[in-house]
């Protein structure tokens, strides 16, 4: 196999080599990247900016569906509430808008300068960082709105401690794991990836 794979690399020409290798290193060799395993694996701008997307819808479907919940609870906190959700799901909206038409722009230019990735990156990272002031802001408005079933306000909390958050919804949540400790037992068994250092 090696001899037959060394006669075809002496029959391709010098001059081909003499192409290739420098567009190799140019335009392949920026985009190899390590995972989090390790893994090398070849960088894709369009990838990345669609799975940042699929993220996004998932931020979106969430905020819908706590959209279903707040309908239902009592009129006095309702509006407020709703008010709120609304203006996070109208501003998570306009962000997916924009990195869907940075997606398109992509998707037009095939060569993009180095220049033009930077600020792509930056955009996505600005965009990552709004979304998750956002999503942070929802789970902390989840921890202390009065009508909320305890369990998802436990569950909030947990996400809110994961993501960094270190305040007073930090001190409720903990007050709500000591006070209703059957419903963090049963939230940790179904996600076991929000326990905290509370047994």
């Amino acid at each position: 196999m090696w001899e037959t794979v060394s006669t075809l690399v002496k029959s391709i020409p010098a001059w081909y080599w003499m192409i290739v290798l420098p567009v190799a290193a140019v335009y392949i060799l920026p985009r190899i990247r390590r995972d989090k395993n390790g893994k090398l694996y070849l960088y894709s701008s369009i990838y990345e900016a669609e799975k940042q997307r699929r993220k996004h819808s998932e931020v979106i479907e969430l905020v819908n569906s706590k959209i279903d919940e707040h309908i239902k609870m009592d009129a006095e906190r309702k509006d407020e509430v709703l008010q709120c959700v609304k203006q996070l799901a109208d501003g998570i909206a306009a962000l997916q808008r924009e990195l869907d038409d940075r997606i398109e722009e992509i998707n037009k230019q095939i060569n993009v300068s180095i220049e033009d990735r930077k600020a792509l990156h930056a955009d996505v990272q600005r965009i990552l960082n709004e979304i998750h002031g956002m999503t942070m802001e929802l789970l902390k408005h989840t921890v202390f709105i009065d009508g909320i079933p305890i369990h998802e306000k436990i569950v909030a909390g947990l996400k809110y401690m994961s993501y960094g958050g270190n305040s007073e919804v930090k001190k409720r949540t903990l007050k709500n794991i000591e006070e209703y400790p059957e419903v963090y037992d049963a939230v940790v068994v179904i996600q076991p990836d929000l326990r905290v250092k509370v047994d």
